[in-house]
């Protein structure tokens, strides 16, 4: 009788014991798939305070887990530390290493954005084709490439290329060639139609270009050169889309050869001209000078 009652009560005590031991056993199970979870979003984070929150989170987590966020939560700090300078130091290369050293941050479209801030600002404070042309080449969905395009061509429109220089001075020498060999048909070839102002006179056609060539050369003149000083003075102005104006200043020298030695030998001028967007002198004044 009483081995039956010792029993009854071992066996619902047994019972017990194996319940509470299953529902341990669940528990720890539990809170280790929680913690198995909580470390693979940490060790994929890019944020200091979520492997920190796991830290505080979890203090008898698995040491290889604990030291693996550790590790990266230094990584994390040290980075945070290099950012922080990297912006502080206002370099493009600077945060160009930083992006190299940190391709996966979380800063890299902000260190984009301040590479081209400081691209822009560079190629603004230098204010030259060539500057804005590496800045659209290099941002081509640059904050401020719209900008840069206005500005390219605000710089066109005022600074004289080498290309238009070379035009410009080719315009002239074609002219004053032609003059030296006496070819009326280059001569006229050189100037357009209607000239705003020739030697003095406005609106001037190509017949009074024509009438200078004859008069120029008189009958005791045997040979005429004209030099171009490499003094060149261009200005332009826009006159169409794209199309400009050239406003020349130079000086030359007249050489000639005459069988009256008393007559002049030639001299010096300063040359006023304008070319137009198609390469031909649209006006030229000279001035002999003293």
């Amino acid at each position: 009788m009483k081995k039956n009652l010792k029993w009854g009560f071992l066996i619902p005590f047994l019972i017990a014991l194996i319940a509470c031991i299953v529902f341990y056993y669940m528990y720890r199970q539990k809170v280790s798939e929680k913690e198995t979870e909580a470390y693979v979003e940490a060790m994929s984070s890019q944020d200091a305070d979520v492997l920190q929150s796991y830290l505080n989170a979890y203090p008898n987590a698995p040491e290889r887990h604990t030291d693996s966020i550790r590790v990266h939560l230094n990584r994390l700090r040290q980075a945070d530390q290099e950012w922080t300078n990297a912006v502080a130091s206002k370099s493009r290369t600077a945060l160009e290493e930083y992006l190299l050293r940190h391709p996966s941050s979380p800063n890299r479209m902000e260190a984009a954005r301040l590479i081209d801030s400081l691209d822009w600002v560079a190629a603004s404070t230098a204010n030259t084709l060539d500057a804005y042309e590496n800045y659209l080449a290099a941002h081509p969905d640059g904050n401020y490439y719209e900008d840069a395009e206005t500005a390219q061509k605000k710089v066109k429109e005022q600074e004289v290329q080498p290309e238009e220089k070379e035009m410009v001075r080719a315009s002239l020498r074609k002219f004053f060639q032609s003059v030296n060999s006496r070819n009326e048909e280059q001569l006229l070839a050189s100037v357009e139609d209607v000239l705003t102002s020739f030697l003095g006179k406005e609106y001037a056609s190509k017949s009074d270009v024509r009438h200078f060539l004859e008069k120029i050369y008189k009958e005791d003149i045997t040979n005429m050169n004209w030099y171009l000083n490499n003094d060149y003075t261009i200005q332009k102005r826009e006159v169409g889309d794209e199309e400009y104006e050239y406003s020349v200043e130079l000086t030359a020298y007249q050489v000639i050869e005459r069988t009256d030695e008393t007559q002049s030998k030639g001299g010096h001028y300063r040359i006023v001209a304008k070319v137009s967007p198609e390469g031909k002198i649209s006006e030229l004044n000279m001035k002999k000078r003293e």
